[in-house]
């Protein structure tokens, strides 16, 4: 805060403390003008009184009696009644950040802790010529921790006391198998390649083979390398789509053999020899309608 936030601070604080004694004074001067003057409640003089005896003469007061006659007075003022506690007064607004401070001096060093105790020897390792892999795992079978085996094309080695595959942790991975498949647009080889853990990685590859497709079909589907026969011709489709017909520009069809010239007519042949004799006609004279001879 600075120096007119306090002395703000200051006087509220006192303004607030002084304010129920002008509230009582206040009220007091109230009551007072409401009792009835000293004048109207003095009767008529009456006659003068005769002198009394002369009295002694008074002593000065002590200190004692002074501060005993200022603490009975102050005693008599009427204490302010204490008054409700009024709202919170809202937030005074953050002052001016000060300057940072400079850094202390480090601290002194601590001791230095003790040395925790060694850790207790692990076993030996064994020797790489040690290792003798079974041939092949036999999941009917439970084999020991530590046991190392082949199995699908891959080094496994059993965690646990295993039952069954479980417990056995493939090490070294190989390959399982190797599977080549045909698509139906027989241009397209999937391949897939089953490593020793059982995870299939599957791989496509597309080759433009040049397939004979039969007679050129408008409205068939063609894809690059199919071979078809129009006119008498062969076409290979070259373009990714055929755009037109074969024969046509620009259709991506491209002529691999072109039709052939008609032939000339061959030379007459030798005249063949008399074939046998055929067997004898019925008679329709003597059939019936049915084909009954009479």
């Amino acid at each position: 805060m600075n120096a007119d936030q306090v002395v703000t601070a200051v006087r509220d604080y006192v303004r607030r403390s002084v304010e129920p004694f002008v509230e009582r004074l206040k009220a007091l001067e109230e009551w007072r003008k409401t009792l009835p003057s000293p004048d109207s409640l003095r009767g008529k003089d009456g006659a003068p009184g005769k002198d009394g005896a002369p009295g002694a003469d008074g002593k000065d007061a002590s200190p004692e009696a002074l501060r005993d006659a200022v603490a009975e007075a102050v005693a008599a003022i009427p204490r302010p009644v204490d008054g409700k506690d009024g709202a919170p007064g809202k937030d005074g607004r953050d002052g001016d950040r000060g300057e940072p401070g400079q850094d202390g001096k480090p601290g002194e060093k601590g001791a230095d802790g003790r040395d925790g105790r060694d850790g207790k020897d692990g076993r030996d390792g064994k020797d790489a010529a040690d290792i003798m892999p079974l041939p092949s795992i036999d999941a009917t079978r439970s084999y020991a921790k530590g046991t190392w085996a082949q199995h699908a094309g891959g080094l496994w080695v059993a965690r646990q006391a295993t039952q069954g595959m479980d417990g056995w942790d493939c090490v070294v991975v190989g390959l399982q198998a190797v599977q080549m498949h045909a698509s139906d647009d027989l241009r397209t080889v999937r391949m897939v390649t089953t490593l020793s853990t059982g995870k299939a990685l599957e791989a496509s590859v597309s080759v433009p083979a040049m397939l004979y497709r039969g007679i050129w079909k408008d409205g068939e589907d063609y894809a690059t390398g199919d071979v078809t026969t129009r006119d008498g011709s062969t076409w290979v489709l070259v373009a990714d789509e055929q755009k037109g017909k074969p024969g046509e520009n620009d259709s991506g069809w491209q002529l691999s053999v072109k039709r052939g010239q008609n032939g000339r007519d061959g030379l007459r042949g030798e005249k063949g020899e008399r074939g046998a004799e055929g067997k004898a006609g019925r008679d329709l004279t003597q059939m019936t309608l049915d084909g009954k001879r009479y």
